[in-house]
């Protein structure tokens, strides 16, 4: 653990180190600083996904394969909306019903989650009651020790399966000798950004964790579904924000590589509105800070695995900040450069729409608009979610975002 934080420690400032010098750059030649921080930007949005793309093994895989004991575990806090609807989609799969178990950690809810979890009558629910709230990581930590499964597939409430998507991850287990699958999740409600922002950035995270997980190993599950062999689940400590990432990377740095199954789909309810997403952002950005902090990412020996997370993670991370370093250089440029005042220009309008689109509701129905929104709202979050997380401790217990109904 000690190695872990002292790791942690140094990536922290090498992060501190490349920044600082990027400033120094800029300061000393606004040229090369400017070329050298775009650089790095389209290597993060455009580079890398490409070279995934390029190297990835489009072998064809089979598609069926042995039938396990499974266990669908579910974390919930105050879900009384939705949690009888999780459980019946939970449990209408094409998965035989013999083999399949759902547990349902209640984790100290003060609604009537549990009440209306206890009007369900079935033998293949289990409900785990916390008397105290302790946070998404000790509800998993609980329900796993409770589950009977040979397969854990941990989901959300509010993400809903399709029909074989259970199936289709055991199956995917099963054959592509993946110890952990991730599954498609996509979102619903077009009304929040017309669905053009939000659901665009996470179909092209799927599509890129697709093509990692074809060239080595997808950096993280989708921690709305996704599949693990028990004996490969190493849970993180109870106060960890993002559970997901640090159950994947356990996994990674024992050796073992994440699928992705694009055909095992689920729907997820989106946000209700834009201070309930930036609130989420926000909560995301300061776990990845304590993410950093604990040392909690690939190890370096594992070489393709760290590059991946570098690049998929670390420096999009960092983005806010290099986007600020980059105006700056934009802005000095600009007194002997045309281009550079254009550019400076064109971000500037860019910026002041996507601060009209979230004020203003109806604008975001305009493709563009509602993706300069949602991206403005992304950099801002992890702005202020860096900042938390470098200064002030984290508290694990989350919050659901209020959502549109499912």
């Amino acid at each position: 653990m000690q190695v872990n934080y002292l790791l942690g420690l140094l990536v922290l400032t090498a992060i501190g180190v490349f920044l600082l010098s990027l400033l120094g750059a800029i300061i000393l030649s606004p040229l090369i600083g400017c070329l050298v921080t775009a650089g790095v930007l389209c290597y993060v949005f455009v580079g890398y996904p490409a070279i995934v793309f390029l190297f990835h093994d489009r072998a064809p895989r089979d598609t069926s394969g042995p039938r396990q004991m499974v266990t669908v575990l579910v974390p919930a806090h105050n879900e009384q909306e939705l949690i009888a609807q999780k459980v019946a989609n939970c449990l209408d799969q094409s998965y035989p019903a013999e083999l399949l178990e759902v547990i349902v950690v209640d984790d100290a809810s003060s609604d009537e989650t549990v009440a209306r979890l206890s009007q369900v009558r079935c033998s293949q629910l289990t409900i785990v009651k916390r008397q105290e709230r302790g946070g998404k990581s000790l509800a998993i930590a609980d329900g796993i020790q409770a589950a009977r499964g040979e397969v854990i597939v941990l989901t959300d409430a509010n993400v809903f399966f399709n029909h074989t998507a259970i199936e289709t991850l055991v199956a995917a287990l099963s054959v592509d000798g993946f110890p952990c699958i991730t599954g498609n999740v996509r979102l619903i409600s077009p009304t929040f950004y017309s669905l053009n922002a939000e659901s665009t950035y996470q179909g092209f995270e799927g599509w890129l964790l697709y093509h990692e997980s074809q060239m080595h190993t997808a950096v993280c599950v989708d921690g709305g579904m996704y599949a693990i062999y028990r004996e490969s689940i190493l849970t993180p400590p109870g106060d960890t924000i993002l559970d997901d990432f640090a159950i994947s990377v356990a996994l990674i740095n024992q050796g073992g590589k994440i699928g992705f199954a694009p055909a095992a789909t689920a729907k997820e309810s989106s946000s209700a509105g834009v201070f309930d997403e930036f609130k989420r952002r926000v909560r995301l950005a300061e776990g990845s800070i304590q993410t950093l902090k604990r040392g909690i990412f690939p190890h370096p020996r594992r070489c393709v695995a760290f590059w991946q997370f570098v690049s998929h993670k670390l420096l999009r991370w960092m983005t806010p900040f290099l986007v600020m370093l980059l105006v700056t250089s934009l802005a000095i440029l600009a007194r002997e450069y045309t281009i550079a005042s254009l550019c400076l220009l064109l971000f500037v309008t860019t910026m002041s729409i996507a601060f009209f689109g979230l004020m203003v509701p109806r604008l975001r129905r305009f493709k563009l608009v509602g993706m300069a929104s949602y991206a403005l709202l992304v950099q801002v979050a992890i702005v202020c979610g860096t900042t938390r997380g470098l200064f002030w401790s984290a508290n694990p217990k989350w919050q659901h975002a209020q959502r549109f109904p499912a």
